[in-house]
């Protein structure tokens, strides 16, 4: 009986939810609470757009610059090694004594296409134009958009050992020298009787900024060209996309003390031979405008002052270089 008394009064006993007593209630957030805790959460979230965005726009002006850099770096690597080997005739010490099939052609300010005429100006291994491409004729006038032209002229550092028949050659000597095409090779008016002798392809490149067919946002894109020897005659390659303006100032060796004592712009250089040292500025811009950007610098390249004003990142890159083949 005992025991049945207690299981009746179990079952008459109130049944409470786990973790609640006697005077609590079930119950969820209150409506102010809700708006605090989504107020709270737009604002976080506002946060994390606000540096998303900010760090996507680092990202984006770091590739930029990168992109800058190295479009920078090629380039001015590329006419330094040019400049470096301006008057290199395959270790020829006089080129008075340069005949052959093709001869020298005398220089000019001149480069006519068309024709193997221009690679053969050796004489004058470093010749340049001051913003403008007039007299140039393998640089037309669509072609050209700003600033300075150079041309720098040698043979190639490597001996060739096959020939293309319509490209200049030099077979060299100390004291001797013959030009000719590849498939004059054989000529006996090709041949030198001094050794050691070698025979080496002729080069010729003149460098100069030009527009693209490219564009971006309706904004057409440089890029740096030049005129190289194809087959003989110049001809037009783009080199790299970006560059947009040029300048060279050239060190005049007035004393024949191997020091330039002064420097001068193209239209300035009376005698080229003198010329043991050149200034080069380079201006490199991105592909594409940042309309969050405004470039309102004064870019100053030798003589020159270039104010864009346009929404384009850009970086100024100078060098001077010294002319090493100066014994011709």
């Amino acid at each position: 009986m005992k025991e049945l008394s207690m299981s009746i009064a179990n079952q008459n006993r109130p049944i409470y939810h786990r973790g609640l007593y006697p005077g609590q209630h079930c119950g969820g957030f209150s409506l102010v609470e809700l708006m605090v805790a989504a107020a709270i959460g737009l604002f976080l979230l506002a946060g994390t757009l606000q540096v998303f965005s900010s760090m996507k726009q680092a990202n984006a002006l770091v590739e930029h610059s990168s992109r800058i850099q190295e479009t920078a770096r090629f380039a001015v690597g590329l006419m330094t090694a040019d400049l470096r080997r301006a008057g290199y005739w395959g270790g020829n010490a006089d080129k008075d004594t340069m005949t052959g099939t093709e001869g020298m052609q005398p220089a000019s300010n001149t480069c006519p296409g068309g024709s193997n005429a221009w690679g053969r100006m050796v004489e004058q291994r470093i010749f340049g134009l001051d913003d403008s491409n007039a007299g140039y004729a393998c640089i037309a006038d669509s072609d050209y958009l700003r600033g300075d032209v150079m041309t720098v002229r040698f043979a190639t550092p490597l001996t060739a050992v096959a020939f293309n028949p319509d490209e200049l050659y030099l077979r060299a000597s100390l004291f001797e020298g013959r030009l000719f095409v590849g498939s004059n090779n054989a000529d006996p008016a090709n041949a030198v009787v001094d050794n050691p002798q070698s025979v080496h392809q002729l080069v010729a490149h003149a460098y100069f900024i030009g527009n693209t067919e490219r564009s971006c946002n309706g904004k057409k894109i440089p890029a740096l060209y030049w005129q190289t020897l194809v087959n003989g005659a110049p001809q037009k390659e783009e080199l790299l996309t970006g560059v947009e303006h040029m300048q060279f100032q050239y060190g005049v060796d007035q004393n024949l003390d191997g020091v330039a004592e002064q420097y001068f712009n193209a239209d300035g250089v009376t005698n080229w031979e003198s010329v043991v040292m050149v200034r080069l500025w380079l201006l490199v811009r991105g592909g594409c405008p940042d309309n969050s950007f405004t470039d309102d610098k004064t870019y100053i390249m030798g003589d020159q002052q270039y104010t864009p004003g346009d929404n384009f990142h850009r970086q100024l890159y100078s060098q001077t270089i010294a002319l090493r083949n100066l014994l011709n």
